[in-house]
């Protein structure tokens, strides 16, 4: 049977048993795809449908001259995703930070979906960026999942763990600016406690092993496993399979990205940790990763002159 690919846009995915016997999600029907919503919602002016997923729909409004997005509840929403809209408004207004959207209003429709509305995040996600920029330098894909990775090292200070990273989930602003998006199945980490949520997230960007146990575990090498799938997704120029996800299909992308030497070896180590089978070898958390990969583009710039390349956490050593 066909592997699910690491595709870019997909719904998010509940509830999965086995990653290489994946079954297409079924086509929902047409009544309620395309269920009638209101011209205005609230305060809010709807002006079309930018994105949907398992959960919810997400349009373009605008109140005054204030322009965001509007998540609305589908219809068709299984019973266990019903809450992931008014779980992910609460955990943003509790949870205010920079690289997360900011909750501007919320109720719920006459038919009792839920919906709330958040900030526009500048830019355009990573999967748009990605069909965009085949072939495009390797360090702008660098400098933005290491800044997901920073936002999300914030966050796994706190005790949460998103679950559901993947390039539609990124997003990159005009000056370098990333956005996590998308927090409905965040979940709170605690450590030796093993928790009765089902597998939740994207097929290719989940950890193998937490479809071998009925009890997961949601730590933050959950995150950094998925930040390296994306870094190695953007790298590469077609689409990757999760069962090619070992060190030849990372050396394979590093090198068709153009990287070469030194630089080539560095960045292969830092995902192949991160896609590492092995959880105990994943990065611990978002800052962990930020840590190398900032380092890794630190280390990028040009070498002085008069000076020689050395092993460690710097590349170049300048003679005294």
């Amino acid at each position: 049977m066909a592997h699910a690919p690491l595709t870019l846009v997909p719904a998010t995915c509940d509830d999965l048993s086995d990653i290489h016997t994946l079954p297409a999600p079924p086509s929902p029907p047409p009544a309620a795809e395309t269920w009638p919503l209101p011209d205005v919602v609230g305060h809010w002016r709807l002006y079309g449908r930018v994105g949907q997923g398992s959960t919810a729909n997400v349009f373009t409004v605008r109140c005054g001259r204030l322009v965001a997005v509007m998540k609305v509840e589908r219809a068709d929403a299984t019973r266990s995703a019903r809450g992931c809209i008014r779980r992910e408004a609460h955990w943003l207004r509790s949870h205010p930070a920079p690289g997360r959207p900011t909750v501007l209003d919320e109720g719920q429709l006459d038919d009792g979906r839920a919906w709330f509305v958040m900030t526009l995040a500048p830019g355009q996600s990573l999967s748009d960026w990605w069909r965009a920029q085949r072939g495009a330098d390797p360090v702008a894909a660098v400098q933005a999942i290491a800044k997901a990775a920073r936002i999300m090292g914030d966050a796994h200070q706190q005790g949460w763990v998103h679950r559901d990273l993947k390039p539609s989930n990124l997003a990159l602003g005009p000056t370098g600016e990333v956005t996590v998006l998308d927090w409905g199945l965040v979940h709170r980490h605690q450590p030796r406690h093993r928790t009765t949520a089902r597998v939740a997230g994207t097929p290719g960007f989940i950890p193998p092993e937490l479809f071998k146990t009925r009890r997961p575990d949601y730590a933050p090498a959950l995150d950094t496993y998925a930040l390296g799938c994306c870094l190695v997704v953007l790298l590469s120029a077609d689409r990757v399979w999760p069962h090619q996800l070992h060190s030849q299909t990372v050396r394979t992308v590093v090198s068709g990205s153009g990287l070469t030497g030194v630089a080539a070896r560095t960045l292969e180590h830092i995902l192949g940790r991160a896609i590492s089978r092995a959880p105990g070898q994943r990065w611990t958390d978002g800052h962990a990763l930020a840590d190398e990969l900032e380092c890794w583009l630190r280390c990028m710039a040009p070498a002085p002159k008069d000076s020689t390349w050395t092993p460690g956490s710097q590349l170049y050593r300048t003679p005294a």
